[in-house]
């Protein structure tokens, strides 16, 4: 029941953030003056949710193990999404158009705890907590082999309480990456509304985007 509510939650959010983006016409739209970098962010950003939408695709059809190995990407792209936007300087950004990755994700993240809205280095303590957990999801580590062996047999062997809390935790990197978006076309108006749908959903208290 707790994996069926999740899913409910976060099929509601997905449509509904999505209504509130179409609406306003902004979020993904470019024009010959959008710059680079502005096109890059958007594009990881975008990325990182349908990295989202495809981890609840997967588990509504029972392919557990394949959406757990998207956390980690969803993770990543809003990540590289943020840094693009916020902290790339301009070399970095012709420096990716050329192929080449700017820095290590680790030294994304380190920048990115200096921007306002970040100080309390959240990235960098879910990095250390569950970096290990994510690439062990992604790669096939030993939480992918364990959760298939069962005493007869190779089947699925998730509990379903623990794949509820991977929906809840993809839906808040999904907030933020729509937040995040909407800050990279300065809409603070959107990523208001997008704060207020989340409380509407989930439970606790959103705090004005300034």
């Amino acid at each position: 029941m707790e994996l069926d509510q999740q899913i409910e939650k976060a099929i509601g959010w997905n449509e509904e953030s999505n209504r509130l983006m179409d609406e306003t016409g902004k979020p993904f739209t470019t024009t010959d003056t959008t710059t680079d970098r502005t096109r890059i962010s958007l594009a990881l950003l975008h990325l990182s949710l349908e990295h989202y939408r495809g981890i609840i695709s997967l588990i509504e059809h029972e392919f557990l193990g394949a959406s757990l190995a998207l956390f980690r990407p969803q993770v990543e792209a809003y990540v590289r999404g943020v840094w693009f936007d916020r902290c790339a300087q301009d070399a970095q950004v012709k420096s990716f158009l050329n192929g080449r990755q700017p820095l290590s994700f680790g030294s994304l993240i380190n920048s990115i705890d200096n921007l306002e809205g970040y100080e309390r280095g959240v990235l960098s303590k879910i990095k250390k907590k569950l970096w290990p957990i994510l690439s062990d999801y992604t790669h096939g580590g030993t939480i992918q082999v364990k959760t298939r062996n069962t005493k007869d047999e190779i089947a699925y062997n998730f509990p379903l309480g623990y794949i509820a809390g991977v929906v809840a935790s993809s839906v808040s990197f999904a907030l933020a990456a729509s937040v995040a978006l909407a800050k990279v076309v300065d809409d603070t108006e959107l990523a208001n509304k997008l704060m207020a749908l989340y409380q509407s959903i989930y439970v606790g208290t959103p705090k004005p985007v300034s």
